[in-house]
């Protein structure tokens, strides 16, 4: 639990208000060191030969993440580690954070700790099943992780946030798919397993058998802008390609999946709910 500082609370030390999606400062920067250096700190106390655990993580961030020769490598970690608080490229700290986290976290704990502090430091960053991914609220990561735990998107969620959390080239166009295809999915399979749903049914005709059995009992107007998100995800070309070119960024994909995240998050809660009343 992070709380603010007196002299933060006070006014006299200043608090970005910006979210840091291309950049880190300096703030953010040595939390994030700070972060690696205990949690190393812990793997090294537990290990039994905690030299030949430094030796073994050193050898493979150097060769499996920065794919450089053993022949110059570094005398120690601490030199690896001691170099993200002179990083320039905000981008590289984050490849290595992730991929300690990917390879040495060893709890749900160290993930919990180190959201706090990304959130804490204003990063546009979180982590979601050891995956750093761009984000804009706690409601956002909430939504997703329950959107992708959800077991009923057919993998379309965690295939989307594959591609957004990719280092580089990321396909925002496959991103938006994957996303409305799990909406897709999750709408069609509920409305022939439990209800009159046919297998060719489209997302609109499965969302209408939904509301009418009274599964989804939301506005109408509601109802409609899913159906109308997912003929815009037709019509845009991001389903079925189009002649026309159409551009897609990172905040169309977050959006996309961010929306899809929460309404898989309800159907999943809807689901339970009518299972526990149709025992």
């Amino acid at each position: 639990m992070f709380t603010l500082s007196f002299s933060e609370r006070m006014g006299f030390t200043t608090i970005s208000d910006t979210i840091q999606f291309k950049s880190m400062n300096e703030r953010l920067h040595n939390d994030i060191y700070n972060f690696c250096s205990n949690l190393l700190r812990k793997l090294k106390s537990k290990s039994q030969f905690s030299w030949e655990f430094e030796n073994e993580l050193q050898n493979n961030v150097w060769q499996n993440l920065y794919h450089k020769s053993l022949n110059h490598s570094p005398d120690s970690f601490n030199e690896i580690l001691e170099s993200l608080l002179s990083e320039k490229d905000f981008y590289k700290t984050y490849d290595l954070l992730e991929f300690i986290l990917q390879n040495y976290g060893d709890s749900d704990s160290d993930i919990t700790t180190i959201n706090s502090i990304l959130r804490k430091d204003r990063s546009g960053y979180r982590f979601i099943k050891n995956k750093l991914v761009p984000i804009s609220s706690n409601i956002d990561l909430k939504n997703l992780k329950h959107g992708i735990n959800s077991g009923i998107d057919n993998g379309h969620l965690e295939m989307a946030l594959k591609e957004l959390s990719e280092p580089s080239k990321q396909n925002y166009t496959i991103v938006m798919k994957e996303a409305i295809d799990a909406v897709e999915f999750a709408t069609h399979q509920i409305s022939v397993s439990l209800f009159n749903g046919k297998p060719k049914d489209s997302m609109k005709q499965s969302i209408s058998i939904l509301e009418k059995n009274g599964f989804i009992d939301n506005h109408s107007a509601y109802l409609t802008a899913l159906s109308k998100l997912y003929g815009y995800s037709s019509d845009s070309g991001i389903r079925h390609p189009k002649d026309r070119p159409y551009k897609f960024d990172q905040a169309d994909a977050t959006f996309m999946l961010e929306i899809c995240s929460a309404f898989i998050s309800m159907l999943k809660f809807k689901l339970a709910e009518y299972q526990n009343n149709n025992k």
